[in-house]
């Protein structure tokens, strides 16, 4: 029974020497692009495009498939304005968070180059820094109030599946330059707009950076 053991723990360590891992650092920024608003249409906002930087880490499984993870840090601001059903209640609102996100990955390979992937992730992020404010217009009786501070309408923990592509030139041997073109669809909500309705905006996020391969592949 040892020896057997001792035989199977010896072919995955092969296996797990001849495979590719590869390791990138991207830069870039992320920005809304979609509604915010759920299935309210009385609103209307405007966002600012936000750096971010991120850390992924692929394992190679066969010759078009690898499965890794990604380490981001992302930031968001937008100002959003929504008046409820009624039209009596407008909100105002001015949001700027930061989140850590850890998102499990899958990439495809395309083609016999792969110098295009495809790739799939589940970003989950934790609120590392959130500062918003708040104003509510009563229309009904033509009153405004001041802003007031509602950070703790920030969501501490959101999830944000991901779809996107990405570009590999190759600069040497082991080393390529990435393009990364992503589309995020916040499953949960970032905020609410003072009780009238959540906020769960979609991102695009467009980044560059360097990937390194460990180990050749199996295959070409």
């Amino acid at each position: 029974m040892r020896k057997l053991a001792f035989i199977a723990f010896s072919v995955l360590m092969a296996h797990c020497a001849q495979a590719q891992n590869r390791f990138g650092v991207e830069i870039g920024a992320t920005t809304n692009f979609w509604t915010m608003g759920g299935e309210n249409k009385n609103y209307s906002h405007s966002s600012d495009a936000k750096p971010m930087v991120s850390l992924n880490y692929l394992r190679k499984l066969d010759r078009h498939v690898y499965l890794g993870a990604k380490l981001s840090l992302e930031s968001y601001a937008f100002y959003y304005s929504v008046t409820d059903n009624t039209k009596n209640l407008r909100a105002d609102v001015n949001h700027n968070s930061s989140y850590l996100f850890v998102a499990p990955m899958v990439d495809i390979g395309l083609g016999q180059s792969q110098l295009i992937h495809l790739y799939f992730s589940l970003p989950l992020g934790f609120n590392t820094s959130a500062d918003e404010s708040s104003k509510i217009y009563d229309q009904g009786s033509n009153t405004a109030y001041n802003f007031i501070n509602t950070t703790s309408n920030v969501n501490k923990f959101v999830m944000r599946p991901t779809i996107g592509l990405k570009q590999h030139i190759p600069l040497m041997k082991n080393w390529h330059f990435t393009m990364n073109e992503g589309i995020g669809f916040m499953a949960t909500d970032l905020t609410t707009a003072s009780k009238i309705t959540n906020v769960n905006p979609s991102y695009l996020t467009i980044q560059m950076g360097l990937m390194r391969k460990f180990h050749r592949p199996k295959h070409g």
